[in-house]
């Protein structure tokens, strides 16, 4: 699953509307910018295994 997040036409489209740099400047915690993310990208929130890696 993070492959389909890192893969270019996803971070492609993330970029060019510039989500991530209004999910950083509303939100401090890494976590919920990446929850976010997939709520937005993938209709659901990060699985556990999914969460641990990305807390590491």
């Amino acid at each position: 699953m993070l492959r389909r997040l890192n893969h270019e036409s996803t971070t492609g489209m993330i970029a060019e509307c510039g989500v991530i740099d209004r999910l950083l400047e509303q939100n401090s915690d890494p976590m919920t910018v990446v929850t976010t993310l997939y709520e937005r990208c993938l209709s659901r929130q990060p699985s556990a295994e999914e969460a641990a890696v990305i807390g590491e």
